[in-house]
């Protein structure tokens, strides 16, 4: 550029600012380095400013008007805060790909892990403390949901911690070809499958237990019902729940062994044809409380040698007999695959 187009070149961003003495370049490098250590921004400040003159100069030999080309070049470098993110080698993301899975997979595990606890927790507490049936629930959840929160708060924070301090970018966990998992095998639930039958058999242990502490018919005095029958109360009742607690194990048992083994054949029948036994020999008799069969209007229907028992029989055996099948061809194909 010549000395006579230099000496008429005006300062970017003269024409639209001149009066207040701060042009719009000024304005836009500002914006950039306020958001840079103090010890990058007189450096930051002149490679910007030069560039920008550099483009202008350019631009105004080219004959564009000055203050038009000034807006192109500003436009062109972006938002401030995005240039400054550049310079300063700074994310502008919460998680980057680098931890975004060990993130993901450390959530997932402490999630499933303290939530349970921290819901069971309350609830020992608030029915050792005597609180209602639905003070009890609420508590659990309460207590399960902000576990939760701050599970998936702190968590996170740790990571974007971890996001911005270190330098080296590689895994946190290196992969390895050892943690491949194995291809599920015949009999083999996934993780969901365990999950659910705990869930489900953790529903039938809370009900066997809540009818009894928390009823929710009362007689005619006010006066607490218990659904099941008296006699069946702490004995029968205790047997159910550790053949509950066993299938748990056993359903645990077989997720984490990964194959349906003769040992969990055998062991799985046995709990059939246990609670099938037990059941049929009670159903002889009064399961259903009498008191809560007249409350609720359904006492012609249970009862000894009545309709409710005897369909309740018949379908546990059926129930236990099919298990035992079902779980011998699982058992007979798993041996097939080796």
């Amino acid at each position: 550029m010549n000395a006579s187009a230099s000496a008429s070149a005006p300062t970017p961003g003269a024409g639209a600012t001149a009066a207040s003495g701060v042009t719009l370049t000024d304005r836009y490098i500002w914006a950039v380095v306020r958001a840079l250590p103090e010890a990058q921004r007189a450096d930051v400040d002149r490679e910007l400013r030069a560039s920008i003159t550099d483009a202008l100069e350019a631009r105004l030999e080219g004959g564009e008007d000055a203050s038009h080309a000034e807006r192109d070049i500003l436009t062109g470098l972006g938002e401030p805060a995005r240039l400054a993110a550049r310079y300063a080698d700074r994310p502008l993301h919460l998680l980057g790909p680098e931890y975004y899975l060990a993130w993901k997979q450390l959530l997932i595990l402490l999630l499933a892990i303290i939530v349970p606890l921290a819901a069971v927790a309350s609830a020992t507490i608030q029915a050792l403390t005597g609180a209602t049936f639905g003070g009890v629930i609420g508590s659990a959840i309460g207590l399960a949901i902000s576990a939760g929160v701050h599970v998936a708060f702190w968590t996170t924070f740790a990571f974007v911690v971890v996001e911005r301090t270190r330098t080296d970018r590689s895994p946190l966990v290196p992969f390895s070809l050892d943690a491949l998992p194995q291809p599920p095998r015949a009999g083999q639930p996934g993780l969901a499958g365990f999950v659910c039958t705990t869930v489900l058999l953790a529903a039938w242990i809370a009900a066997l237990i809540g009818q009894q502490f928390w009823p929710f018919v009362t007689d005619a005095s006010g006066e607490t019902i218990p659904v099941l029958a008296p006699a069946l109360w702490p004995l029968w009742v205790g047997v159910f729940v550790l053949l509950a607690v066993l299938e748990i194990v056993w359903a645990y048992a077989l997720w984490s062994t990964g194959r349906y083994t003769r040992m969990l054949f055998l062991t799985g029948a046995a709990l059939s044809v246990a609670f099938a036994v037990i059941a049929s020999i009670l159903l002889t008799q009064d399961v259903i409380n009498p008191e809560f069969a007249r409350a609720v209007g359904i006492a012609e229907w249970t009862g000894r040698g009545k309709v409710v028992n005897i369909v309740a029989a018949i379908a546990v055996g059926a129930v236990a007999a099919w298990r035992i099948v079902d779980g011998w061809i699982t058992f007979a194909a798993s041996r097939r695959q080796g």
